[in-house]
Order: structure tokens, then sequence, then C-alpha cells
């Protein structure tokens, strides 16, 4: 089973990591920022990160079912599903000079910069620039996070779930921490459907027709180590970008069922608490020559909560041969989601 799980997560690992290493110098800049204004840089990687944070809540809620039915007592199922959420165009980048507006004595090259999910592309890299606090000392300027030009979240996620009594069904997902380098990851979640229907007179005269109503949370964490020197080749060895996602849905299923296969959709609320943040020490001071002073440091710089909620609508179907099942379905929203999956179900 814990192979299973790491197998489970090895794509996110590499998705990860690879976006991660690509612009972790430019996250040791934003912590040269954080001392003069921490509020703006916060900001900035708030406005940076916040597709993330969207997708983290769209991917982490889903999987959690593939058919309207629940199991009968003592029934149960092991399903793997692997979805994957594409981000609208939009959210590839952000104006900083609406953010910008909010502070004084600081400015930027480019009005656009990219979202983590972004890219500059063919243009310049965002410049951003503002006088130093220390007397004598030059403009300072940092160059602002480039993007890695990827609008896709994969997420694979498994699921056990068993059935109880009237139709009521216990599910849980669990991947205890495990480690690759610097790369940590763990998930867990706890979630339940009651299938409603089996109760209404006369929905039961309609006996390939099925409902409930679903909740599932789910908390992912992550942390990753980064190294950024300072201007003399210096760095911490404390540095760490890390994730943790609480997420929440809540949903009506409906469903018509066969013998061979079943078609389900489901309408619900979903919300997500992404809190993300820079932490360890950082060389932040600025010398009158607009190096940067080791001297001067910072701890944990950048700490923001990225929140989202909103209504999805998705719809699917499940191929069930004997106790095997695939299952696929199309997740509509701001954040679209593709997902396929192969489980095993008993009652």
């Amino acid at each position: 089973m814990r192979k299973i799980r790491i197998l489970l997560l090895a794509s996110f690992f590499a998705f990860f990591i690879g976006q991660t290493i690509k612009a972790q110098d430019e996250f040791g800049q934003l912590g040269v920022l954080a001392k003069e204004s921490p509020e703006l840089a916060n900001d900035i990687f708030g406005a940076y990160l916040n597709p993330y944070g969207e997708m983290f809540g769209v991917a982490l809620n889903s999987g959690w079912y593939n058919t309207s039915k629940a199991h009968s007592t003592l029934g149960f199922d092991f399903t793997i599903t692997a979805s994957i959420v594409a981000a609208p165009q939009s959210a590839t980048s952000f104006n900083i000079d609406n953010i910008l507006s909010k502070y004084s004595g600081f400015s930027a090259t480019n009005s656009q910069s990219p979202t983590i999910i972004g890219t500059f592309g063919d243009s310049d890299v965002n410049t951003l620039s503002w006088t130093s606090s220390v007397a004598g000392a030059p403009k300072i300027s940092i160059d602002l996070p480039d993007g890695v030009d990827f609008r896709y979240m994969p997420m694979p996620m498994y699921k056990i779930g068993v059935g109880l009594v009237k139709k009521i069904e216990i599910m849980g997902r669990y991947v205890p921490t495990v480690s690759a380098g610097d790369f940590n990851v763990g998930l867990w979640g706890i979630g339940a459907k009651w299938q409603f229907s089996e109760f209404l007179p006369f929905v039961k005269r309609v006996p390939f027709f099925s409902a409930s109503v679903l909740a599932g949370y789910t908390q992912f964490n992550t942390n990753y180590g980064i190294e950024f020197a300072d201007a003399d080749g210096v760095s911490f060895d404390d540095q760490e970008l890390s994730l943790k996602a609480k997420a929440f849905t809540g949903r009506l299923l409906v469903g018509a069922n066969f013998p061979i296969v079943n078609f389900y959709a489901g309408v619900g609320y979903g919300k997500t608490v992404t809190s993300a943040g820079l932490y360890g020490e950082y060389s932040t001071g600025i010398n009158s020559e607009g190096g940067i002073d080791r001297s001067s440091t910072t701890v944990d710089p950048l700490k923001m909560d990225i929140k989202a909620d909103g209504v999805d609508f998705n719809a699917g179907l499940r191929i069930k041969m004997a106790i095997v099942t695939l299952h696929f379905d199309y997740t509509v929203g701001k954040y679209q989601m593709y997902s396929a999956g192969l489980g095993f179900s008993f009652r």
C-alpha cells in the first residue's frame, strides 16, 4: 500500500519540484523586498501564487465519487483517480500596477507580470524598483519571478469507501509524509455520503435512479528546501517554500444506474484555504553601494493565505465489470478539470 501511495504522488513531485526550482532565485529576491515593505511583498507573492491556490482547491476536492449510489452495509471500494486541472488564460498574469497604486515610491518596468503558471515569454523580465531607506544608497531593483508557462495541475488521488447502515458510506484518503530529497508531501481526508433517495417512496419506484448528498474534507501539506544566495554568493541552509491547503466540498449527486454503465452528475460548493510562505533566514539589508548586506537579515519574510470558493458542476460515467470499475468525468467551473480512474468495488 505504501508503494501505491508513493507512486500516486510521483507525478506531483516532478511537477512541483520543477516549477519551484525555476523560480527559487526570484523568491529570495522577494525576501529583500519584504524587508522594505512586507505588505507589498505579500501582495505580490499572493498574486503570483493565486492560481495555484485555486487549482489546489479544485484538485483536492476531486476523486470523492464516481457514482451517486452509496455502498450497502459492509460494501467497500478502493479507487484511484487521476485528475488534471486546467486554468483559464486570464490566470496566467496579474496587473502589478493595481498593486503598486496602494504604495508610494515603487515602480515596475511592465504593468503585467506572470503568475506562477504564466511566463514572460519573449518580453523582458519585469523589474521592480524603489529608493532604499538606507541613507546614500542608490535605487534598488529586483526581478519579479517568472512563471513556468504551464496552465495545468495534475493531481493523483485515491479513496477508500465503506458502507455502514441506512445507505451511509464513509470515505477516507491518507498519504503519510513522504520525502524525496528536500521535498516533503503528505495528505489526508475524510468524507461521507448518504443515499437519501432510498427513503423517498416516489423515487424508489424508479429503480435506476439514485440521489445522494456528499461532504468531503482534505488537508494537503508540502514543503521544498530552496537556496537563495546573496550578492556575495553566500546562502543560509534553512530556507524553504511551504504550501498547506485545506479543502472542503459539499455536493448533491444524482445518477442513472444500469447493469454495466452508470451515469452520474454532481453540483456543489467548494472552499479552499492555501497557506503559502517563504520560510528561513534571508539577507535583506542594503549597503551604501546598493549591494546586499549580510549583517541585516529577515526571518520568514513571506506568509499569506489564498482563499478560494465557488460552485461547480461535473458529469461522468462509470463502467463496472464484476468488481472492476472504470470512470471518466468532466468538471465545469472557473477551472475546468478532467478525471479518469480505476477501482475495485463490492456491494
